[in-house]
């Protein structure tokens, strides 16, 4: 067995355990949240099914995932993000863009916390573009 293909096979569990948890606290919003999280869970399933092919048993397999999942962080920090928004869009002018305005939005964030406090900081993110927009989120909810 290659050392690479297993590396791959690591990164691949750990891309989507990471997405669908990480699906459950909102990177996943725009989308049916079930929906997403068991389709990463079946790709899981895929990966788990060749990881035993190429280790010969599904207790080895079954090893590798442990390790493989147990490291990761219950809660993404923003260069996690970035690193996993690379790894897992596909690398073309319009993700880079994206990464860089999210970039840009965190220093914003920090910016307006620092001068205003995280509360004031928070309603100044989270104000709505009209009141008409505001109206039709509250007859949502």
């Amino acid at each position: 067995m290659a050392q690479s293909e297993l590396a791959q096979l690591q990164q691949r569990l750990a891309d989507e355990y990471q997405s669908a948890k990480w699906g459950l606290t909102g990177l996943a919003y725009g989308t049916s949240k079930h929906r997403f999280i068991t389709k990463r869970m079946e790709n899981m399933g895929k990966t788990f099914e060749t990881l035993t092919e190429l280790m010969g048993s599904a207790e080895e397999a079954g090893k590798i995932v442990a390790e493989t999942l147990a490291p990761l962080p219950d809660t993404p920090t923003r260069s996690l993000l970035v690193d996993f928004l690379r790894r897992t869009y596909d690398q073309t002018e319009e993700t880079t863009l994206l990464i860089e305005h999210i970039q840009e939005m965190w220093n914003t964030m920090s910016l307006l916390g620092e001068r205003f406090g995280l509360d004031v900081a928070r309603k100044v993110i989270e104000a709505p573009s009209s009141l008409i927009s505001e109206k039709q989120e509250v007859t949502h909810e």
